[in-house]
């Protein structure tokens, strides 16, 4: 039988998949910073010391980081379909729906606490973490149904 963390570390895949996409989207903007640094020396003095095409490395290197950035977004945005789905199974009253709410809005859109409470006119942060809590205790009495 499947346990509370269980649930909760999967649903945690979305937040960690949206930090990895943020992570690569950085990356590739450095990769972009350092190519427009570069200069072309047209002294006719001869450099030292110099690594070659850092244009074209770079354009290469962007290429190969952009398509994992195309895949990493892919596998997130099934990722995130499903979890929609998983938040939401069994929701059939208004405490399991705000449940599904709760853990889509903090795992799937990444959201922070205090914007969960207001969006959903709750009292206090407190209860954002209560609610998912139920909600993946819910969830993982379903979860090998899932499958």
């Amino acid at each position: 039988m499947t346990d509370y963390k269980t649930v909760k570390a999967w649903f945690q895949q979305c937040r960690d998949g949206a930090a990895a996409v943020k992570a690569q989207k950085q990356k590739i903007q450095r990769i972009r910073d350092a190519a427009e640094k570069c200069t072309q020396s047209l002294n006719g003095m001869p450099t030292g010391g110099s690594s070659g095409d850092k244009v074209g490395d770079a354009v290469a290197r962007l290429d190969a980081e952009e398509r994992e950035l195309k895949q990493m977004e892919q596998r997130l945005a099934l990722l995130k379909m499903n979890a929609t789905c998983r938040a939401y199974t069994g929701a059939v009253d208004p405490e399991t729906v705000r449940q599904g709410d709760c853990i889509r809005m903090f795992y799937i859109e990444s959201k922070h606490q205090p914007a969960i409470v207001e969006a959903l006119g709750l009292c206090e942060n407190s209860e954002v973490s209560k609610i998912i809590r139920r909600g993946c205790e819910r969830l993982a009495l379903l979860w090998d149904t899932l499958e």
